[in-house]
């Protein structure tokens, strides 16, 4: 029960790391929607359940729709809404509570750019947060596992780091 991690690529580690972000938000959402379909005894018992995460692996992940963002990931989750886009630019986001954060980006990554996991460390190191991210020189994108490239022991440290603080 304290070492729910959630774990997520490119536009899945933008939601794993809003998540951990939003996850009062969220969690409020939910029981509204609970309360809507469900009995009163269901919803106190999700009310005692925690939606933050306890850790974060992100992948190649979008973080930023401030600047160097990927552009699908920008316009299906914002609209082009400028209120969004800032809201939704993860770095400026991060507080101190925030979960311990694997995450590991390849320089030459032609979809998302390096910078977002960049900003991610900075955002992550401002805030004090316990952290590991890792730049790998090559791999691109979408490369699973990674065996054949330089990244080829993200999942090994993750998992080592995650052993190591949960």
């Amino acid at each position: 029960p304290k070492r729910i991690v959630v774990v997520g690529a490119s536009a899945g580690g933008h939601l794993c790391a809003r998540e951990a972000v939003f996850y009062k938000e969220l969690k409020e959402n939910v029981i509204r929607n609970l309360l809507k379909f469900q009995n009163a005894e269901v919803v106190e018992k999700y009310k005692k359940i925690s939606a933050r995460p306890d850790a974060v692996g992100l992948l190649y992940p979008v973080i930023s729709f401030s600047s160097d963002y990927h552009e699908g990931s920008y316009l299906n989750n914002t609209n082009g809404n400028p209120q969004l886009q800032k809201k939704l630019s993860l770095e400026f986001q991060i507080q101190p509570e925030y979960p311990i954060t694997y995450a590991y980006a390849n320089a030459d990554d032609s979809c998302v750019p390096v910078s977002n996991t960049v900003r991610l460390n900075e955002a992550l190191e401002k805030a004090g947060v316990i952290h590991l991210c890792e730049i790998y020189p090559s791999g691109d994108h979408g490369i699973g596992l990674g065996y054949n490239t330089s990244a080829k022991m993200w999942s090994e440290n993750m998992l080592k780091f995650f052993d190591q603080y949960l």
